[in-house]
């Protein structure tokens, strides 16, 4: 009885089918399916494909690693959320739990994909007693009637579509809240668009049905706060015409405030009640005395004004309240070109500090806390020029306290023992430069195995890393590619030698291969590059220059692979010559001899290339607008091809290609950045569609058998675990 004649009568299930496969009677299963019937022989094959055997591998995240990119839409401190103690930050689709470390610095535990449907998203209401959702609106328009309104909920993270802005309601620029009705909840300020007037919005939680116009307000807003007796709040204006107008919110009639001075809103306005007495004052740039203006609407019409050595007469505005002076005290902080903190009530100066440089567009207001523990008040400020969070520390002064991340490209494990995995990440510098980092991670955790940076502030971030062993000193090193400079580090970030290109100006180094495993003896240290004469081939001992090979046909020349191609026991050269959009040609070259093997013509250019690390050795080539061909090594010839992506979706610039041997005869091509995909992932069989393994946008991949994958996106570095279930055997590849 056949394998598949299992159950009783003898009569095969569809599931006993996938169990013949497993166990290689794939022969046997057909033939069962020829006596069912033709409509048998397409359900054997839809069912056949379906089978675990035959399914693309499946990958699940293990460890993740995140920094903070300082561009973060929602900072949540002491909100109940799935963060517990920690901050909250929605920040570039990422939810982040952020917690203070070692150092000050801040640094992120958990953190996950916002929901579906999360983009473009400004908030408009955050968390009120008995309603811990923060509330959004999609951000700019037009839409067909108002915006979409979504609530978070930020411990579960379910978003939920609530309804929509009134029609014609767009939000743009900054969030403006006004307590409409006196009951102590804000209200939203939509100020008037095209044919639109300005409107007032109940909110969930409020009074009015939610999301509904409470009403038309008769003037935009420059900025609002609570300015007489009453419980309303006046919504202020400064414009040409009328000058300094305060209006009730609620009725929408001037209030009889007169200010005696003009001012302007060209600089941030802070609405604050320093001296306590139940009535917000006004800090507002004043455009007829130098300096800032302080306005107390229950006491006088005529402003106060703030000027100190130097206070930038021509930029001024107030970041916050701290109490500086004592526990209790209110205390203001004024922004020029150095930093005070002014006693506003008397307008005295009472501290001063100069900036570690010249900021340039900070986010008001700033967050007032107890930064470091001891007690007293400090200033927290981002300022989105400089990618940077500031700190006014209480009494010491202004610091930088943390700088953007963002980029992570996953270079690759060194030899270290227990191996560590090599990520160059990307930081913005002291003078808003980008630099770059090599640091050293534990591939499982993904956790710093220490604080120091292999490899510090380097500037290069536009071409290759690569992890190999080309040095005699003990373990691998990383090997840089900048265009510019080709260096070599050790794994601990020395410096061993580095190599400037000839002519930087109009020349530059593409590329980077290193030896792949089928080297011996000192073609393991060889590194293959090019420029725009050919191909050069350097010494990995002191960058000493092995062998150069001038062309006389394109220019454009991509260096693939160092193989062993004719099986000599030496490393042969693969590269291709041609252009990106038209015919090329793939050449092997001995590299001994330096005499041609092969050369064939393709129908675009290839861009990169590697062999299996298992018996059959493979030779893989990848190819501008998405095709892998397999290739005889020993004449070129195609054997086998796949389209990972419609030729129509785009170029490769920086894609990356790694195999994953989880077997013999069990393996996994994975390729990034090829089209508007994440993680490409294609079985070694090329006979399965590819698919995406990851929708993380992947900048960089590496693998470790049998079944770690690692790769760096824009945000974030990944350990994925790969399961070799449903992966192509050799039985049914017909090699």
């Amino acid at each position: 009885m056949s394998v598949v004649e299992r159950r009783e009568g003898g009569r095969p299930s569809w599931s006993d089918l996938c169990v013949a496969v497993e166990r290689g009677a794939v022969a046997s299963a057909f033939y069962n399916a020829l006596n069912r019937s033709m409509r048998s022989i397409v359900l054997f094959l839809a069912v056949l494909l379906s089978c675990p055997m035959f399914a693309q591998a499946q990958v699940t995240i293990r460890a993740g690693v995140n920094d903070l990119t300082l561009t973060y839409e929602y900072l949540g401190i002491g909100i109940e959320s799935r963060c517990g103690s920690d901050w909250l930050l929605l920040e570039r689709g990422f939810w982040k739990c952020v917690h203070r470390g070692a150092g000050g610095k801040l640094l992120v535990g958990s953190f996950g994909r916002m929901p579906s449907g999360y983009g473009l998203d400004q908030l408009i209401r955050g968390p009120i007693v008995g309603d811990r959702r923060l509330v959004f609106a999609k951000a700019g328009g037009p839409w067909t009637g108002g915006a979409p309104v979504h609530a978070l909920d930020p411990v579960t993270m379910e978003f939920e579509l609530i309804g929509a802005l009134p029609e014609g309601g767009v939000i743009f620029g900054k969030t403006i809240h006004a307590d409409y009705d006196g009951d102590g909840l804000p209200e939203l300020v939509l100020p008037a668009q095209s044919g639109t007037p300005t409107l007032i919005v109940a909110l969930p939680g409020g009074a009015g049905v939610p999301l509904s116009a409470l009403a038309n307000s008769p003037v935009a807003p420059s900025f609002v706060g609570q300015y007489d007796g009453d419980s309303q709040s006046e919504i202020g204006v400064v414009d040409f015409l009328t000058g300094f107008r305060l209006y009730d919110a609620n009725s929408g009639l001037p209030e009889p405030f007169q200010l005696q001075g003009a001012v302007t809103t060209t600089f941030p306005v802070f609405s604050g009640d320093w001296d306590s007495d139940g009535v917000d004052e006004i800090a507002i740039k004043s455009t007829v005395t130098p300096g800032l203006a302080l306005i107390d609407p229950n006491l006088s019409s005529v402003p106060q004004y703030v000027q100190f050595p130097g206070a930038n007469p021509l930029m001024s505005s107030a970041l916050g309240m701290v109490a500086w002076q004592s526990p209790g005290s209110r205390d203001l902080v004024v922004l020029g070109a150095t930093l005070g903190v002014v006693d506003p009530v008397s307008s005295s100066l009472i501290a001063q500090f100069d900036f570690p440089r010249s900021p340039v567009n900070i986010e008001t207001p700033a967050v007032t806390l107890d930064w470091d523990n001891d007690g007293d008040d400090d200033l927290l400020w981002r300022d989105f020029g400089l990618n940077e969070l500031w700190l006014l520390r209480n009494p010491q002064g202004v610091e930088v306290v943390q700088r953007a991340a963002s980029a992570k490209v996953v270079i690759g494990l060194t030899g270290a023992e227990p191996p560590q995995l090599a990520v160059a990440e990307q930081f913005h510098g002291a003078d808003a430069e980008m630099l770059v980092h090599v640091r050293r991670r534990d591939p499982a955790t993904l956790m710093l195995t220490d604080e120091a940076d292999a490899i510090a502030s380097m500037s290069a971030w536009n071409d290759r890393f690569e992890v190999a062993d080309v040095h005699p000193q003990p373990g691998d090193e990383i090997i840089l590619n900048s265009g510019r400079f080709l260096t070599v580090y050790s794994s601990s970030g020395s410096l061993l030698w580095q190599r400037e290109i000839e002519d930087a100006a109009q020349n530059s180094f593409r590329g980077l291969v290193v030896a792949d495993f089928t080297c011996s003896a000192d073609s393991c240290r060889w590194l293959l590059t090019a420029d725009n004469q050919g191909l050069r081939r350097f010494d990995g001992l002191d960058g000493s220059e092995l062998w150069a090979g001038p062309f006389t046909g394109p220019k454009a020349v991509a260096a693939l692979a160092l193989t062993d191609l004719n099986g000599n026991g030496t490393l042969d050269m693969l590269y291709a010559t041609g252009s990106a959009v038209g015919p090329a040609t793939l050449v092997a070259v001995d590299a001994d001899t330096h005499l041609q093997l092969w050369a064939n013509p393709t129908s675009t250019r290839a861009v990169l290339a590697q062999r299996t690390n298992d018996p059959s050795q493979r030779l893989a080539v990848l190819y501008e607008r998405g095709l892998l061909v397999y290739h005889d090594v020993t004449d070129g010839s195609e054997q086998r091809r796949a389209a990972l992506i419609h030729p129509s979706m785009g170029f490769c610039d920086r894609c990356e290609l790694r195999y994953l041997k989880q077997g013999e005869t069990v393996g996994t091509w994975f390729i990034t950045q090829m089209g508007p995909t994440g993680l490409l992932q294609i079985d070694r069989s090329l006979r399965m569609p590819a698919s995406t393994a990851s929708d993380e946008d992947a900048n960089s991949v590496r693998t470790l058998s049998p079944g770690s994958v690692f790769i760096g996106t824009q945000d974030a570095a990944y350990t994925i675990e790969v399961s070799a279930d449903g992966i192509f055997v050799d039985e049914f590849e017909g090699w």
